[in-house]
């Protein structure tokens, strides 16, 4: 009995040691499940965090799709508005090459006006001192003739004056033969006088008629002169005229011209700015081009980003499943060793109360 006892006490500190070094596996088993879940939990946590940044970077990307396609319309805008100022630029220098061509044709048009203002002006001068000279000679020619009238009137003066001398000494030719005798001398030296002055009448009337003929002939020359001269005033005042007009038309067209010229300075500053603009713009797509490269490049490195975050969720979750795996592994390991433990204990027990059994019957014995 006491070697039964000895067996079973025996028995009962191997069980003891067992139960000890079970509870101790047990203890490390749950110190390990609760690592275990502590590690699930921070993967979780983790994979919360990813599932975040994910979900943030499919934001971005959302975003950065958004911006992309506005910065593609904004480009495209910008691209139509790069080709209507281009449009414009190219009008533009064409209406400035027009301009420039129907500013050089005003000029030539207004050299040739003054070249013809030049010559017109020439001619003229050259009719006025033909004028002037033929002015003169009329002038001297006019004295002339005066001249020559005023010397008939004297003659025909003092014809009259010894008609009436004769008139005189014929009513005194009867009162004595002396009388007539000197009327008769008188009468003959007055006859000689008479004749004289007859010869120098008819030298006269010749030299008078030649000069009326040229007086006419002068006059007539003189009346066509005029007619010329009113004429070629005429002319003149006509080509005055035309050069006034052809002046005010290229006052007209060199006010348009200059308004023209202002124009095409204000399409220069125009075409300028619309150049400057244009660069501007050019420099603003290139910089958006830029952007929108960037960006691409950016949604390509975040999308690369959101694969490998995919990949690491992935391998966390695969890590997770091992653990869960691991951890279930565990578990019923801890199930299986808490089955054998209190099946240990039941025997423990079971043992004890037998061994009190025992020892009661001992001391009853």
């Amino acid at each position: 009995m006491e070697r039964r006892i000895l067996d079973l006490e025996k028995q009962n500190t191997e069980l003891i040691a067992k139960n000890q070094f079970f509870m101790s596996k047990w203890e490390e088993a749950q110190n390990q499940a609760a690592l275990m879940r502590a590690q699930v939990e921070e993967k979780k946590n983790e994979n919360m965090l990813l599932i975040g940044q994910i979900k943030q970077l499919e934001n971005n990307r959302t975003q950065q799709e958004v911006a992309i396609h506005a910065l593609r319309q904004q480009l495209s805008e910008l691209s139509d508005v790069n080709k209507n100022l281009n449009y414009n630029l190219n009008r533009g220098q064409v209406n400035n090459k027009e301009n420039v061509e129907s500013i050089k044709a005003l000029y030539r048009e207004n050299e040739m006006v003054k070249k013809r203002k030049d010559e017109l002006s020439d001619i003229n001068r050259s009719l006025m001192r033909d004028i002037e000279a033929k002015d003169e000679v009329l002038q001297r020619t006019t004295t002339e003739i005066m001249e020559r009238e005023k010397h008939f009137r004297d003659v025909m003066e003092n014809f009259k004056a010894l008609a009436n001398e004769l008139a005189t000494t014929r009513t005194a030719f009867g009162d004595s033969e002396q009388a007539c005798q000197e009327l008769q001398q008188t009468i003959a030296s007055q006859a000689e006088q008479i004749a004289q002055l007859q010869d120098r009448l008819r030298e006269f009337e010749h030299a008078n008629t030649t000069l009326g003929s040229a007086l006419q002939q002068h006059h007539s020359h003189s009346q066509q002169l005029t007619q010329e001269v009113i004429n070629a005033r005429n002319e003149i005042e006509r080509e005055r005229d035309e050069i006034n007009q052809l002046f005010s038309e290229q006052q007209a067209h060199l006010l348009v011209s200059q308004s023209q010229s202002e124009r095409m300075k204000e399409q220069e500053r125009e075409i300028a700015q619309l150049m400057s603009e244009n660069m501007r713009l050019k420099n603003r797509c290139e910089e958006l081009n830029a952007q929108t490269v960037a960006a691409e490049q950016i949604s390509e490195g975040e999308s690369q980003k959101v694969v490998g975050v995919h990949q690491l969720l992935i391998e966390a979750q695969a890590d997770c499943a091992e653990q869960q795996g691991r951890i279930d592994a565990l578990m019923n390991e801890i199930a299986a060793k808490n089955i054998d433990l209190q099946e240990m204990e039941k025997y423990n027990y079971h043992m004890q109360y037998k061994k009190e059994m025992i020892l009661l019957e001992k001391e009853e014995i």
